[in-house]
């Protein structure tokens, strides 16, 4: 391992990696020598960020349970758990409490909070038996703080909170790390 490429022979595994956050650390990691898998809604974009990585694409949405659990447990099957999770898929809607539809707020609890706990818990049995892997999860400030507007989005990021300090006590004595970023407000 060279300090340029800190983790070239290392694999890692982004969700929400055709835009956003989720775009810049696929990238990031690609430049620190990781072989990189992505997963994100967004096919077209998805793949051509893939092939400028030389990376892989998976088209899921992290509501699909079935397609998901089934993509994962190939990848596992055919490399192991990725070295690295990055679980940086997310929405985001704005509303007030009372006029926040279901759907809103369903869509909100699947991708925030669900999707994460899905792909990590696929992931974290091999990673586990390997007795090494990095987790790291994208919250946000509003898993700490209450803004008014945005209902869904605060008790999603509550809840990832929430169960990110779980996993955290969990792992303890494992190998397998697992961190929370909470940023404020990105472009």
């Amino acid at each position: 391992m060279s300090s340029e490429r800190p983790l070239a022979g290392q694999s890692a595994l982004v969700t929400g990696a055709s835009r956003g956050i989720g775009e810049a650390v696929a990238r990031r990691l690609a430049d620190a020598g990781a072989r990189v898998h992505l997963l994100a809604r967004r096919s077209r974009v998805l793949d051509r960020l893939a092939a400028e990585l030389g990376g892989r694409a998976w088209t899921v949405d992290l509501a699909d349970q079935d397609t998901l659990g089934t993509l994962l447990s190939g990848l596992v099957e055919e490399e192991g758990a990725p070295d690295v999770l990055v679980n940086a898929a997310g929405v985001f809607d704005v509303g007030a409490f009372a006029e926040t539809p279901i759907e809103v707020f369903d869509r909100a609890l699947y991708a925030n909070l669900r999707g994460p706990f899905l792909v990590i818990r696929a992931l974290l049995p091999a990673m586990l038996a390997r007795g090494t892997g990095t987790i790291v999860t994208i919250g946000s400030v509003a898993g700490h703080r209450a803004f008014p507007g945005n209902a869904a989005y605060s008790a999603s990021k509550y809840g990832l909170r929430g169960l990110l300090v779980v996993l955290g006590e969990e792992l303890r004595g494992t190998g397998v790390r697992s961190t929370l970023v909470e940023p404020a407000a990105t472009d």
